[in-house]
């Protein structure tokens, strides 16, 4: 009997007596390549830019109110009408449309809305092509 229990001790002394692991980190792979000073300095970079952004059109000039990217009827050109045309056509035509007198030219339907106009006018046959120039 005293040798079961002598052993039993042994075992329970020598398991006392050896040393605790260390704990392993274990680093993920995106962690550690993230955590690098020229990605770090890239993802602020697009952080910035996406910051910056809003704030940046907001502070942009409006080119709609500017006079130079509005046009009147005495601003459009008619292609070489007829001696018989009234030379205020174009006005006629924007009035008659109901059309306002300076429209943007940064409006992306303008020119369907100014060739539709001149194509319900009597005096206009056909309409072969609306261009909008910008200035220079």
């Amino acid at each position: 009997m005293a040798k079961g229990s002598g052993t039993g001790r042994k075992k329970a002394s020598k398991a006392a007596a050896s040393p605790l692991p260390t704990p392993v980190v274990v680093t993920s792979r995106a962690k550690s390549w993230f955590f690098r000073p020229r990605q770090l300095m890239i993802s602020a970079a697009v952080a910035m830019t996406i910051i910056m952004i809003p704030v940046l059109a907001r502070r942009m000039p409006k080119l709609n109110d500017r006079p130079e990217y509005r046009i009147g009827a005495e601003q459009v050109s008619i292609s070489t009408p007829p001696a018989w045309i009234p030379p205020d056509l174009a006005q006629q035509v924007f009035v008659r449309a109901g059309l306002k007198e300076n429209q943007s030219l940064l409006d992306a339907t303008l020119s369907e809305r100014v060739a539709a106009a001149f194509h319900t006018h009597p005096w206009v046959q056909e309409v072969r092509s609306v261009r909008k120039t910008f200035p220079a």
